[in-house]
């Protein structure tokens, strides 16, 4: 929303409490610092570390005042923090909650966690005989996506017709329509090294290849990560032009084991934004060519 109201004219102040933007736990922090670079080419300020205390009316302008952030157990002290700020408008946006109290699922026993969001198995099957549930419903840990949400839907009808679909989670495309977007399936490189792998990384920036500088969008980059010992793809991220498009690249990658070689021994068309991917894994086998 930052990148939006900032396109269509308005000055942004955006408060993250976290010490880096969109700090989800898929989003590498490469592809934040790339956002973080291209909201300040954009002149949307970023204060990170902080949080809002409260918000006062002053007769059709609205005083924000702002405090260092509890969530930051080690704060940097790059930060520059004004103690309050005037503005017009102040958008919230912290997470959701579910509303699924009131609709009597207790009594036809389907389990809910302590937080409200409905508990489904792999089948989409809950806990109440013939009934499964799909999407949001089931909370933040399975991903809240609506692709997401339309292949449970998919395991779900067949599993409710006598199937044995299961639904997997372990190469879910996530897309951010940020400017430029963001894309992100499999681990992030922290993940991978918190789960023991012997990991190894390589990025190329966009602005190496060709079709970037025809569409004159040449911000950005590709990231793999990949297990050292095997070669075997762990995640694709991507910040850049139709990141959105080319991560169904990498979903196919990570999902099917593909090693960084056999992306490598992949032709991609020219010029073509899908080149990104040949280019990042053949500096990953160390035989780069534009990066």
């Amino acid at each position: 929303f930052a990148l939006i109201f900032s396109a269509f004219g308005s000055q942004v102040t955006l408060v993250e409490a976290r010490s880096r933007l969109i700090p989800l736990p898929s989003v590498d922090e490469e592809c934040s610092k790339v956002i973080q670079r291209e909201m300040a080419k954009r002149k949307i300020s970023a204060l990170l570390e902080s949080t809002v205390d409260k918000v006062e009316d002053k007769g059709g302008r609205l005083q924000v005042y702002l405090s260092p952030s509890p969530l930051v157990e080690k704060p940097s002290d790059r930060i520059r923090r004004p103690p309050s700020l005037e503005v017009e408008k102040v958008l919230l946006c912290i997470g959701r909650k579910p509303e699924t109290s009131g609709v009597a699922l207790e009594k036809i026993g389907v389990k809910m966690d302590p937080a409200g969001w409905v508990v489904a198995d792999d089948t989409m099957r809950t806990s109440a005989p013939h009934v499964y549930a799909i999407g949001d419903v089931l909370g933040p840990s399975k991903g809240m996506l609506a692709h997401v949400a339309s292949r449970e839907g998919l395991v779900a009808a067949e599993n409710a017709l006598g199937g044995r679909a299961r639904m997997s989670y372990g190469a879910v495309p996530n897309i951010i329509f940020t400017m430029p977007e963001i894309a992100n399936v499999g681990l992030t490189e922290a993940q991978a090294k918190e789960q023991g792998f012997q990991v190894r990384a390589e990025s190329v920036l966009f602005r190496n290849i060709a079709k970037p500088h025809v569409i004159g969008e040449i911000s950005g980059m590709a990231k793999i990560v990949l297990d050292e010992g095997t070669g075997r793809l762990l995640g694709v991220h991507l910040v850049g032009p139709c990141a959105s498009d080319l991560i169904a690249e990498g979903a196919l990658a990570v999902k099917t084991g593909c090693t960084v070689q056999e992306l490598a021994d992949t032709i991609h068309g020219h010029p073509t934004l899908a080149e990104i991917m040949s280019e990042v894994s053949m500096k990953a086998i160390g035989k780069p060519i534009h990066g």
